[in-house]
Formats: structure tokens, C-alpha cells, sequence
């Protein structure tokens, strides 16, 4: 075998249950931003400023709405 073969992704590692959990913080996030006026493409544009955390995109989204 290879060792890419060998390698496994970000969700195998996680059982069925924190998976679940993951994924339902994630439609949570979403769903709030998008009650604050930001669109999916709006989530991953602010992730991907330099220095940008996640815990830090969260604070910014849900503690303001969209400004127009």
C-alpha cells in the first residue's frame, strides 16, 4: 500500500456520533448567519481572511447583521 492509501481524512477519524453532532453545530452556524443576512458564500469569504478563525467568524456573524 501506498501511504496515501494509508492516510485518512478529517471525517474518518470522527466516530458516527461526533460527526453528527459536528454537522449539526455546522447547520446551526449556517442557518444563523443566514437569519443575519449572510449568504454560505458570505461564511466562506470571512474564513478565509488572513488571520480569520473560525471562533472568530462565529463571534463576528452572530453578534451583528449583514450591513448593507
Amino acid at each position: 500500500m501506498n501511504d496515501e492509501e494509508d492516510q485518512e481524512t478529517p471525517f474518518q477519524v470522527l466516530d458516527a456520533n461526533q460527526l453528527a453532532e459536528k454537522t449539526a453545530w455546522v447547520r446551526l452556524f449556517i442557518r444563523e448567519a443566514r437569519k443575519r443576512g449572510y449568504s454560505i458564500d458570505d461564511v466562506v469569504a470571512l474564513l478565509d481572511e488572513p488571520g480569520m478563525t473560525v471562533e472568530a467568524a462565529v463571534q463576528r456573524i452572530l453578534s451583528t447583521n449583514k450591513p448593507t
